[in-house]
């Protein structure tokens, strides 16, 4: 086997600085969402307690229980309180029937 050396290139020549031509979605060309995920959930628990009966079912977790049902502890994560919140499933019922369909549920 032999080996053989290769041409060095022309080091006196400018290089070419342009930037290539590619997909400039990336996803580090994106820009960061504006809010987070707990200021999302903040603005979605205002926008809940402003649906006819749906207060209810956040005072309930709130004043009744003032725990988290999973660890015992205060709601401090807004995140924690919408999830309960669903899970009860009444509550997916009222948000539904807020939307006045012919047969409400």
């Amino acid at each position: 086997m032999e080996l053989t050396r290769r041409a060095a290139p022309n080091v006196g020549l400018p290089m070419d600085t342009s930037i290539p031509s590619q997909n400039m979605d990336s996803i580090l060309n994106r820009n960061t969402p504006a809010a987070s995920i707990y200021q999302k959930s903040l603005n979605l628990l205002d926008k809940l307690a402003c649906i006819d009966g749906f207060e209810t079912y956040l005072k309930s977790l709130l004043e009744d229980t003032t725990r988290d049902a999973k660890n015992g502890t205060p709601y401090l994560n807004p995140i924690q309180l919408l999830w309960d919140t669903f899970r009860q499933g009444t509550s997916l019922c009222v948000i539904y029937n807020a939307l006045q369909p012919v047969e409400p549920l």
